[in-house]
C-alpha cells in the first residue's frame, strides 16, 4: 500500500502541479489580468481543496478510501481536462469552474491516499514514511513544474 501510494502521489504531483503554473501565465500574460485579479481567481482552488478535505473527513468512515481517491482523481482530471478548452476569448466562469472542480478533487485525494499509505506500516516507521511520502510528493511536483516551465519557454 505504501509503495503504491508513494507512486501515485509522485505522479499526481507531476501532472497536477505542472498544470498549475500555466494558469497564471495565461491570465496575466495573454489575458492581461492584473496580478491581484489573477491571485483572486486562483484562490478558490485552495478553498475548494479545503472543502474536498472536509467532505472526505465526513465520508472516510462510510466509504472505501480507494473509492474516495478514485473520485478525487476523476474530479481532478476533469478539471484539468477542461483547461484544454481555454482560449483568448475565455470568460471568468470558464476560468473558475475547472479550478473549483480540480481543487475539490485534489482535496479528496490527499487525505485518503495518506491513510492508504500509512495503514499497513508499523508505527515505528511512521515518521520516516511520512517524510519520504511528502518528499516524493514534492519531487513529483517539482519535476512537473520544471517540465512545464521548460516547455513554456521553448
Amino acid at each position: 500500500n505504501y509503495a503504491n501510494a508513494c507512486f501515485l502521489i509522485t505522479v499526481m504531483g507531476l501532472g497536477m502541479y505542472g498544470t498549475l503554473i500555466l494558469q497564471p501565465e495565461l491570465l496575466e500574460g495573454l489575458l492581461n489580468y492584473p496580478v491581484l485579479t489573477t491571485g483572486l481567481i486562483m484562490a478558490p482552488r485552495g478553498l475548494a481543496s479545503m472543502a474536498g478535505m472536509f467532505l472526505v473527513g465526513r465520508l472516510i468512515n462510510r466509504v472505501d478510501v480507494r473509492l474516495l481517491v478514485l473520485i478525487g482523481i476523476l474530479l481532478s482530471a476533469l478539471g484539468t481536462f477542461a483547461l484544454d478548452w481555454y482560449d483568448l476569448r475565455i470568460n471568468f466562469f470558464w476560468v473558475l469552474w475547472p479550478m473549483l472542480v480540480q481543487g475539490v478533487g485534489l482535496g479528496m485525494i490527499f487525505v485518503p491516499l495518506a491513510i492508504i499509505a500509512y495503514s499497513t506500516l508499523p508505527p515505528l516507521l511512521s515518521a520516516e514514511a511520512a517524510g519520504m511520502y511528502n518528499l516524493l510528493r514534492t519531487i513529483g511536483s517539482s519535476i512537473g513544474i520544471s517540465i512545464v516551465s521548460t516547455l513554456l519557454t521553448e
